[in-house]
C-alpha cells in the first residue's frame, strides 16, 4: 500500500510539473500550495480529497497572507488543477480534490464545484 501511494504521488508531481511548464499563469505560490496539498495527502494516508483547514495549508505552503492563499487556491481551482470546496466555517475542513491522483480520474476539473460530502 505504501509503495502504491508513493508511486501515485510521484506520478502526480511529475504530471503537475509537465502541465505547468506551458502555463504562464502558474507562479511559485501556486506550486508551493499544490506541493503542500500533496504533502498533506501523503501524511493523511494518500487521501483524495484532501481534508484540511486554511491554517494548516498556509503553514505547510509557507503562505503568510490570507488574501494570497484565497486567491491562489481559487486560481488552481479555476485553472483545473484542483477542485476546491471551502469549509463552511473554521471548524470544518475544506475538501480539495487533486487532479493527478488516481481516484480523481472521473471528476470534472476546471471551475466546477461538486456537492460537499
Amino acid at each position: 500500500m505504501a509503495d502504491n501511494i508513493s508511486n501515485q504521488l510521484q506520478s502526480a508531481v511529475c504530471s503537475f510539473f509537465d502541465d505547468i511548464q506551458e502555463d504562464a499563469r502558474i507562479s511559485t505560490v501556486h506550486i508551493s500550495l499544490f506541493m503542500a496539498l500533496l504533502h498533506i495527502s501523503l501524511t493523511d494516508g494518500g487521501t483524495n480529497p484532501v481534508k484540511s483547514n486554511r491554517q494548516r495549508l498556509m503553514k505547510t505552503a509557507k503562505i503568510s497572507a490570507r488574501q494570497t492563499f484565497n486567491q491562489r487556491i481559487n486560481e488552481l481551482h479555476k485553472y483545473g488543477y484542483i477542485i476546491y470546496h471551502p469549509g463552511p466555517n473554521q471548524f470544518r475542513p475544506s475538501l480539495i480534490y487533486l487532479k493527478y491522483l488516481e481516484d480523481a480520474s472521473n471528476l470534472p476539473f476546471g471551475n466546477t464545484r461538486l456537492p460537499l460530502q
